[in-house]
């Protein structure tokens, strides 16, 4: 039996909250391995996406599929066991407990010995060697940075196949965004796909192979990501260069 190329696919989704539609028909997918950055205006719709994907606000209709199960319905509880995991906008760490054991919660769901979990935890702080320095300390009291360190590391902890990351450089110096974009990339070079919603477009569209543009809840662009860096429309509405 051949294997799937297509890991993640969203038909036709629709997200409402009362009776204002923030999502509206919209329809993708993303491949084995494949890094995918949907881009677009604040307020576009991207987050809503990510979380009706992983069940976090309720989907008025559409159908979701993962390597070709349907998962419409799965709770999100149960998505980091099929290998869907989210690192959420605003980083989401639980701030009254430390490093070590945010990073223990990322892999709750593995069933796997302390030793391994150690072992894997290890792997973390060599990719992130502040986390190390700050093992102990309380989630809560870290900068925005090494949160967004966290966040990310947590999420690596469950073993992700498909990883969902929501705006990963926002609030971050300079130096730290080239950091969490480098680990991104070397996380997709190991053959995790990636879904990247991200405010800074040139970013995101240089790291990844496909983009998607969303204006109004709308998808409007699906294309590769370099013919996305040379379209004159997204050039000068994402881009901040004159047409």
């Amino acid at each position: 039996m051949a294997e799937p190329t297509v890991h993640l696919e969203v038909r036709d989704l629709v997200v409402q909250y009362g009776g204002i539609t923030a999502v509206r028909d919209v329809s993708f997918h993303v491949g084995v391995g494949e890094t995918v950055a949907l881009i677009g205006a604040n307020g576009a719709g991207k987050t809503s996406i990510l979380r009706a994907i992983t069940g976090l606000v309720p989907k008025a209709s559409g159908a979701l599929f993962l390597e070709g199960r349907p998962i419409t319905l799965v709770p999100p509880h149960r998505l980091p066991s099929l290998g869907l995991v989210m690192v959420p906008e605003g980083r989401g760490v639980f701030a009254r407990m430390t490093v070590r054991e945010n990073l223990q919660l990322g892999a709750m769901h593995r069933r796997i010995s302390a030793s391994r979990i150690t072992e894997d935890i290890e792997e973390q702080y060599e990719r992130f060697p502040r986390l190390a320095e700050r093992a102990h300390q309380l989630a809560g009291t870290l900068s925005g940075g090494e949160q967004q360190m966290l966040a990310l590391s947590r999420a690596l902890m469950a073993k992700p196949q498909l990883l969902l990351l929501d705006e990963p450089s926002m609030g971050l110096a300079p130096i730290m965004v080239e950091k969490v974009f480098d680990v991104i990339a070397d996380i997709a070079s190991r053959g995790v796909s990636v879904l990247l919603v991200e405010q800074n477009a040139r970013l995101a569209l240089e790291l990844a192979q496909r983009g998607l543009v969303l204006e109004s809840g709308t998808l409007t662009h699906d294309d590769t990501a370099s013919a996305l860096l040379q379209s004159p429309a997204v050039r000068a509405a994402y881009l901040g260069e004159a047409t």
